[in-house]
């Protein structure tokens, strides 16, 4: 498979892989099944009991040139999903860009 160059920049800008748009809970045995297979290879795998829909992707390509979009679809899938889940008493304060992509990640060891 040959890669653009703006894809693997894609790939290889870490806010990608520890992003909530490209993390999915897997409890231990789909985690092990998972292991080095594609997304796409994994989920056709009839004892992983995952559609792309409950990843929120719907008809989204799951092969790897189409990761970005897997990725963008997602997370907007996921905002949204948030949205309408959290209910807000009081509004966001007018500094607080609500299409911002930066996602924190902690070290819960520490």
């Amino acid at each position: 498979m040959k890669i653009s160059l703006e894809l693997l920049a894609f790939f290889s800008d870490p806010k990608h892989w520890n992003s909530a748009a490209n993390l999915h809970l897997l409890n231990d045995s789909q985690n092990r099944s998972k292991n080095n297979r594609s997304l796409e290879e994994w989920l056709e795998d009839p004892a992983v009991n995952l559609s792309p829909k409950e990843l929120l992707v719907g008809e989204i390509s799951l092969d790897l040139k189409s990761f970005s979009e897997f990725y963008s679809t997602r997370r907007e899938a996921l905002k949204r999903r948030l949205v309408n889940r959290v209910y807000m008493t009081n509004s966001l304060s007018e500094g607080v860009r609500s299409d911002s992509d930066e996602e924190v990640i902690e070290d819960i060891t520490r």
